[in-house]
């Protein structure tokens, strides 16, 4: 291979300009996007996981409602029957250098810095590569705007999010429904897969970063510019035929489905004010287990049958009437006192752990007042006890590194 000239980040942010669609979006809007752009450094982060620069203007066109977003879809050319689908299932759109965010499918920081980090790499290598297989376009999409992600929510949170978003794909590994490795984005863009494509597409290409580091990716683009096949350029960069990856990722994802329940360790940091007890329901079991927890960081370990291990002061165990839940953990926040919200009395508070696979990632936080009324929250803090991990007792060595973003590509 000729020599690869070493890469110098260019000005990239200069090329990027933020337009609204119409005047329902507002000035706090489109300077939130702004922001997001400029505190995360999402731009020069994208720029710097690919090894590229933009060498053109990028417009990234905010929309606030379906209708406008269908509109702008429509202007750049995407088919009537695809935008109206894509106005209900999709959280942004690029075509060539033109990237269109509904802001009504990104309500919250993270998820818009996610989709601006995704979009922004489609663009990016727009500009730079002529054709390569979806499922890299995409895989690096996902990968980019996961990495932007990870800056900006809570880890519990983060975790939570990224293995259930690994679960969807496992679930169709277990029930052999897999699909090859998309080549052509029709596929993806179809939606008449069982699962979302683009989340194996994610898991294939963080599995190649873990294997040969993102300087594989490089080496690969820039045999593609020098004239390699696609073939030839994947099995020089790689080591592996595309084929052959396929089916290697095919039989770990089906591995990684078997991954036996195991149990998980949870930890939470309490305050010296609260006074009361933790308590742990595990999935499919009826027996409440906890204990009273000291003022820090406490760290209690739950057998998948249930019991506990780790507490200074465990809790006699206490029978639920409800039969069992197969696929969530319960934590309820138990305090002598009762709390209040928002001015009304709490009947019950407490923290769900989602559970798939030999997987336990969090789901939410919620709070029953006495009313009746029950309110989710999507961070794992209640009433200044903060949720601060959930991992596998025994996890799945392949798959639970594929779930972090890749280290090194943060611009300083």
């Amino acid at each position: 291979m000729a020599h690869k000239p070493a890469f110098t980040m260019s000005d990239n942010n200069r090329l990027v300009t933020v337009k609204v669609f119409a005047s329902d979006v507002t000035a706090s809007d489109l300077q939130n996007v702004k922001q997001l752009l400029s505190k995360y450094n999402i731009v020069d982060t994208d720029a710097k996981t690919l090894q590229m620069n933009l060498d053109k203007n990028v417009s990234i066109v905010l929309c606030k409602n379906q209708t406008d977003y269908q509109k702008e879809l429509a202007s750049i050319g995407v088919p009537a029957g695809d935008a109206q689908r894509f106005t209900l299932d999709s959280g942004g759109l690029t075509d060539g250098s033109t990237i269109v965010i509904p802001l009504y499918q990104n309500t919250s920081s993270s998820v818009l810095a996610n989709t601006l980090g995704h979009e922004l790499t489609h663009a990016i290598l727009n500009q730079n590569v002529i054709s390569f297989p979806s499922w890299m376009n995409e895989g690096l999409a996902v990968t980019d705007g996961l990495h932007i992600q990870s800056e900006v929510e809570n880890v519990v949170a983060y975790q939570g999010y990224t293995k259930q978003m690994a679960e969807d794909v496992l679930k169709a590994a277990k029930s052999g429904s897999l699909w090859p490795l998309a080549s052509n984005e029709s596929k993806v863009l179809s939606g008449t897969a069982p699962y979302d494509l683009e989340l194996q597409d994610w898991l294939a290409v963080r599995d190649l970063i873990q294997q040969h580091g993102l300087q594989a990716f490089s080496d690969y683009f820039y045999r593609l510019k020098i004239g390699e096949s696609q073939s030839t350029a994947f099995q020089r960069s790689f080591g592996s035929s595309e084929s052959a990856f396929n089916q290697y990722m095919t039989s770990h994802l089906s591995h990684a489905a078997q991954t036996p329940d195991d149990g998980a360790t949870l930890s939470f940091r309490v305050p010296a004010a609260f006074q009361g007890h933790i308590r742990i329901l595990q999935h499919g079991t009826q027996t409440w287990v906890g204990f009273q927890p000291a003022a820090g960081v406490n760290t209690v370990t739950v057998t998948d049958s249930g019991a506990l291990t780790g507490a200074a002061v465990p809790l006699v165990p206490v029978q639920d009437s409800a039969p069992p839940d197969e696929t969530t953990l319960y934590v309820n926040v138990d305090p002598f006192i009762p709390f209040t919200y928002q001015g009304q009395k709490v009947q019950t508070a407490g923290f769900a752990v989602d559970y798939h696979y030999g997987i336990y990632s969090f789901l939410n936080a919620w709070i029953r007042l006495d009313n009746g009324k029950v309110i989710y929250l999507n961070e794992p803090a209640l009433f200044g006890i903060q949720f601060i991990n959930i991992s596998e007792t025994q996890p799945n060595s392949w798959l639970m590194p594929l779930l972090s973003p890749p280290s090194g590509v943060t611009p300083s």
